[in-house]
């Protein structure tokens, strides 16, 4: 009987046994399923472009400008909005919202001025427009400055606050003279004070800090330009920058018409000549870095170069349209050859190149984590496509 009851429970455990190697065998070859598939979305995603309000365009216009035979490398470019007018993007520092700055060539208003429409976050909010002198002018002032999360500062006459739509208008009463006008103006690092370059028609130049809390106003510097040269933009385009340790920098031009860049001492409130036949062009996200201008009389042409601001060491010279993205990345769009370089801040060399034929670079902007190129057949004030650069 003992036998038999032994006999009884063996077979009991290998029944019970041989049910458990089953179900772990179906469980693993689950998770496996399971792991593949979030494998491959993990993939996909990897490849998937970051998500974009812009409408998505199909392959094969993609394909138009990426099958260039005189391509150079694995650059990508990718058609997402045709037929349109230039845009810029402005997000506030947290990414959360963004000035639209639309430029309408066709709204051209006296004296070959150029007219830009504000809006935020979408073309349904509408808030503003922008006028520049001409099409350089553009190039070279910024329209949009974020102060905060909620106020950005627009025209560098006015703060809105996207909350409550509000505008505190900046009291110039004393400051800006009759005959007068804001050439240029940049927050600095504390986003605290606004330095501004005046200039007028009694070739008188004046550079202001406006400090934002207090609301008060100081002159820092004040000296007479050449009318007749000013900087190569011409006399009406002065550059203002801060850098990392809240210096500041703007260009002159006096009357024995030489270009120089003046650097100020916000603690000692020294000022002192910087660099002589340069003029400030853009500072790096980070203010770590200048891209300078000179002219180059022996090609009689106009040239750009890096500066490294710590070590005061010029690191990279070029010519072109460019875009900064995260501080890591500087792309140079070369006009005379139509093509695009992607530079490395980190060791001052061309990563990538592409080439592209039969499309005016108009200018390139850094938003979505991507470079995006406005290109046109003819001319920047055409309609033209917005592509983004894939490296």
């Amino acid at each position: 009987m003992k036998n038999k009851y032994l006999i009884l429970i063996i077979l009991i455990c290998l029944l019970v046994f041989s049910a458990c190697s089953k179900q772990v065998n179906n469980i693993q070859e689950e998770n496996t399923n399971i792991t593949n598939e979030n494998k491959k979305t993990d993939d996909a995603k990897n490849n998937q472009l970051p998500e974009t309000n812009i409408l998505e365009s199909d392959d094969n216009q993609a394909n138009d400008v990426n099958n260039n035979d005189n391509c150079k490398d694995d650059i990508q470019i990718q058609l997402i909005k045709e037929n349109t007018h230039a845009e810029y993007k402005f997000f506030s520092p947290d990414k959360n919202n963004f000035i639209l700055e639309v430029f309408y060539p066709d709204e051209i208003i006296d004296h070959g001025h150029v007219k830009t429409k504000l809006y935020l976050n979408s073309l349904d909010n509408y808030i503003s427009d922008e006028e520049y002198m001409n099409s350089t002018h553009k190039e070279n002032k910024t329209s949009v400055i974020w102060i905060d999360n909620s106020r950005v500062l627009l025209s560098g006459t006015d703060i809105l606050n996207i909350n409550n739509n509000s505008i505190e208008h900046i009291d110039f009463t004393g400051i800006l003279k009759k005959d007068q006008w804001i050439n240029n103006y940049r927050i600095n690092t504390l986003n605290t004070k606004i330095a501004y370059v005046l200039s007028g028609k009694d070739n008188i130049e004046e550079v202001y800090i406006y400090d934002i809390s207090n609301k008060k106003w100081s002159l820092i510097y004040q000296q007479a330009h050449n009318w007749e040269t000013g900087t190569p933009y011409g006399a009406s385009i002065f550059q203002i920058f801060w850098d990392y340790e809240d210096h500041l920098y703007f260009d002159t031009s006096d009357i024995g018409k030489n270009n120089r860049i003046v650097k100020y001492n916000l603690s000692t409130k020294e000022t002192h000549i910087f660099k002589d036949n340069y003029i400030l062009e853009s500072c790096s996200p980070l203010n770590k870095y200048f891209i300078l201008n000179y002219f180059d009389e022996k090609n009689y042409v106009n040239k750009s170069v890096l500066l490294d601001i710590i070590n005061d060491k010029i690191v990279y010279e070029f010519t072109g349209n460019y875009c900064w993205s995260d501080g890591k990345y500087l792309t140079l769009a070369i006009a005379n050859s139509n093509s695009i370089s992607i530079l490395s801040i980190d060791n001052n060399m061309i990563l990538k190149e592409k080439q592209i034929d039969g499309f005016n670079i108009g200018y390139i902007d850094f938003y979505d984590k991507h470079f995006h190129l406005y290109m046109s057949k003819k001319v920047l004030g055409d309609f033209g496509n917005i592509y983004r650069v894939k490296y």
